[in-house]
């Protein structure tokens, strides 16, 4: 999954828009092979490469210290959200995690993550290379790809390839039709799915 957001995201920044709002709430898998497609392009911007953007916007646990800082920032405020996502998809957990906004802001501005258990040291020796406050070091998609933690990936296989032709590991299954406001039956049959109950008749 974190292969197939990269490269979401860089064929986003490929047509010079910045995505700004990354974090699992706007990851669906697709139904029918599983795969990853990113929703709600509400923040997302066109941006030309040697531009900068200044709207202080996105998810305030997945914000980066450009984006705090107020100066203006760019494409690699992606780079910070797929790093928090990868550590959410790991560990359960966001790495900046705290009592309120005010000291996960200043763990976010001092860059300092904290991992559970479940994140490994070659992980997190990764992870720090991501989570720094300069920008313009931070590791960029494209070394990303070529980090040794991503060794055994083909990156060289198209999206459009790796869409049509490979099934995702996980496929999730329609357990209901419709969750639409309103819909009492779509809602007791959400329900009874839930907690291993009846369905409603149909």
């Amino acid at each position: 999954y974190t292969a197939e957001v990269l490269l979401t995201l860089e064929y986003l920044h490929s047509h010079k828009i910045i995505y700004r709002d990354l974090k699992p709430e706007n990851i669906m898998l697709s139904r029918q092979r599983g795969h990853v497609k990113l929703v709600d392009f509400g923040f997302a911007k066109k941006l030309s490469t040697s531009d900068k953007t200044r709207t202080n916007c996105g998810t305030p646990a997945y914000i980066s210290p450009e984006v705090l800082r107020g100066g203006g920032y760019s494409f690699q405020v992606d780079v910070w959200s797929l790093g928090q996502l990868i550590v959410e998809m790991v560990s359960g957990s966001t790495p900046f995690q705290a009592e309120d906004m005010k000291q996960m802001y200043e763990k976010i501005m001092l860059c300092q993550p904290t991992y559970n258990r479940f994140v490994p040291q070659s992980l997190r020796d990764f992870l720090n290379k991501i989570f720094v406050p300069d920008p313009d070091i931070r590791l960029t998609l494209k070394q990303i790809k070529a980090h040794p933690l991503f060794k055994d990936l083909n990156w060289a296989t198209s999206m459009k390839d790796l869409y049509e032709k490979e099934a995702a590991p996980f496929i999730p299954e329609e357990i209901f039709e419709s969750t639409a406001a309103g819909d009492k039956k779509a809602e007791k049959n959400l329900l009874a799915a839930l907690f291993d109950m009846p369905p409603m008749d149909q």
